[in-house]
């Protein structure tokens, strides 16, 4: 038996007093409170819960997030929210049935998609307090786990529905410890900083509103379930953002941000490089209102840096998560997205010079960290390296403990927040070509392309907003799009356009790729329509040219500008 193995049997049934010896002979911490409440309740549960005559749990774990969080805000110059607190987040997923079939992958209509249970842990007295909210949290989604398997039951009888993979995979116990996330966050320092950042858009009268804000939030995760499996990871996220909004003389809004995401506050670029940037957008988005519209578009389209991270983020990454989509009691309400690559292992999904894999356990790609490193999933299995395509073609996905058809067993991937059960998602997704070509000549072959196609000029897309991430099949309205002229190279900025449908079928479009790499830092959405859970994720892509591209005009009314210019500029 391995050491894991004779830990998770140690852990699942052990007494307390049994407890304390386990963790001295297998390396866990005995003074750790925490801890010690998360085991002794799981303990209590797996021997005493049942209701009646009713089904026991067959599972249990229990998730705690310690957090602290600290954040500033500052618009125009002036500082407008400086607080920290402390906060300590309890969940408990129970599931009846067996591995075969339980409540899981099944959105009743009364109860929704029985994800976990969370209760708000209290940060004093910590043993007791712990062990109380994980007794409340148990007891509802124990009950609410009946009530979802008797309704998944029902639903299948009447509508014959075929249960093609089991509920829930079976895996080895395992253990992961790492120390407890540092808390000190030097907020006087940030303030300083953020109301510099902040006031370079008062060199900018075209821009209307504008934010700038900082987030610190050092948290340790730590995970018990019933299969003996435990883990305490550090779960930090440090965030620097800037948006601004400006308005063109026809009304139509632009809004753009600068996002930059960290496990570290040594993982944030430092204060020159950012307030660069910031001025780089307030000067761009200056000249973005004066610019003209276009109409509609079909030809190659040259996607660049964030805009390209963007692409596969939507086009890839989005397409092989979220695979096992749970029956709905309620057709019509459609409240979870799924991938739409399920269908396609085996099958080429990309252009075939091109291969991606995920490695959630890379911190750095050269000197660029990733942000969606991670070590053990959510579900305490963990992460492993995937080879996701080879040469276009799908080979494997992003596994949690729900199993496909073709997949039964979980590769590390199960990814959720305390408010949703754990899916299948990436980690850390890397694009790698055959062959690749310099900057330059991407544009080059864009241009060739255009001459071909006879167009006047092909498009260069730079990034997407992220001030509202979104999933779907398709992508987003882009940001900052230029047109870059077949004849002579010449570029213009344009305004006011939208991708029409542009789908995973674009994957298959690409047709060149820079030898040079951008690390895209971002979070990933969830599943979830109405709860969209982000997790961490990073994505290092190429800039890419797709070969034939579909956009139009955005037809909304815009509304009205301000009657008055800001008063700022106008001071005598």
């Amino acid at each position: 038996m391995t050491r894991v193995h004779r830990l998770g049997l140690a852990l699942a049934f052990c007494g307390p007093a049994a407890f304390l010896g386990a963790c001295e002979a297998y390396g866990l911490p005995a003074d750790d409170a925490v801890f010690r409440a998360m085991h002794d309740e799981l303990g209590r549960t797996m021997r005493r819960l049942r209701l009646g005559e009713l089904s026991r749990p067959y599972f249990v774990s229990y998730t705690v997030r310690a957090a602290t969080r600290a954040v500033v805000s500052a618009d125009f110059g002036g500082i407008t929210r400086k607080s920290s607190w402390s906060d300590r987040i309890v969940s408990a997923a129970v599931r009846v049935g067996d591995y075969r079939l339980d409540q899981s992958n099944f959105i009743s209509r009364s109860r929704g998609d029985c994800r976990p249970v969370v209760e708000d842990g209290a940060l004093e007295g910590e043993y007791d307090a712990i062990r109380f909210a994980l007794w409340q949290a148990t007891d509802r989604a124990y009950k609410q786990a009946l009530e979802c398997y008797s309704a998944k039951k029902a639903y299948m009888e009447k509508r014959e529905a075929p249960h093609e993979a089991d509920d829930f995979s079976r895996e080895g116990p395992h253990e992961f410890l790492e120390p407890e996330a540092p808390e000190t966050v030097d907020l006087d320092s940030w303030e300083r900083r953020i109301a510099v950042l902040s006031g370079i858009f008062r060199e900018f009268p075209k821009i209307q509103s504008s934010l700038v804000s900082f987030e610190a939030r050092p948290r340790t995760v730590r995970y018990v379930d019933s299969e003996g499996s435990v883990f305490r990871q550090s779960a930090s996220i440090w965030s620097l953002e800037v948006r601004a909004k400006a308005q063109a003389r026809d009304g139509m809004e632009l809004s753009q941000n600068l996002e930059y995401l960290g496990r570290s506050e040594g993982e944030l670029p430092d204060f020159e490089f950012v307030a660069e940037k910031t001025r780089g957008l307030a000067t761009v988005m200056t000249a973005w209102v004066q610019a003209s519209t276009m109409g509609a578009y079909v030809g190659p389209v040259l996607f660049e840096d964030q805009a390209a991270g963007e692409f596969f983020a939507h086009l890839f990454a989005d397409q092989v998560s979220f695979l096992r989509v749970p029956w709905e009691e309620d057709e019509q309400r459609s409240l979870f997205a799924g991938g739409a690559l399920s269908e396609r292992l085996g099958m080429r999904v990309t252009a075939p010079a091109l291969s991606i894999r995920d490695d959630p356990t890379m911190a750095r790609y050269g000197r660029l960290p990733l942000f969606g490193r991670y070590r053990v999933d959510s579900e305490g299995v963990p992460a492993s390296r995937l080879r996701l395509v080879e040469r276009g073609k799908l080979l494997d996905v992003p596994m949690g403990r729900g199993p496909l058809p073709k997949r039964a067993l979980s590769n590390g991937h199960g990814r959720s927040t305390p408010y949703s059960p754990p899916v299948g998602r990436i980690g850390n997704l890397i694009i790698e070509a055959d062959s690749a070509v310099s900057r330059s000549d991407l544009k080059e072959r864009l241009r060739a392309l255009c001459r071909e196609q006879g167009l006047e000029f092909g498009l260069r897309v730079l990034n997407f907003p992220t001030i509202q991430p979104s999933v779907g099949t398709t992508l987003p309205d882009p940001g900052w799009v230029y047109k870059v002229y077949a004849a002579d190279g010449r570029e213009e900025l344009v305004r006011g356009l939208q991708f029409a449908g542009t789908g995973v079928r674009a994957l298959k479009d690409i047709v060149a790729v820079s030898s040079d790499v951008y690390v895209h830092n971002y979070y990933q959405p969830g599943p979830y329509r109405e709860n969209m859970d982000f997790v961490p994720a990073s994505i290092v892509a190429p800039s890419i040219l797709v070969q034939e591209v579909e956009l139009k005009p955005i037809r909304t009314k815009p509304p009205k500008p301000p009657a008055l210019p800001h008063p700022y500029f106008e001071r005598p």
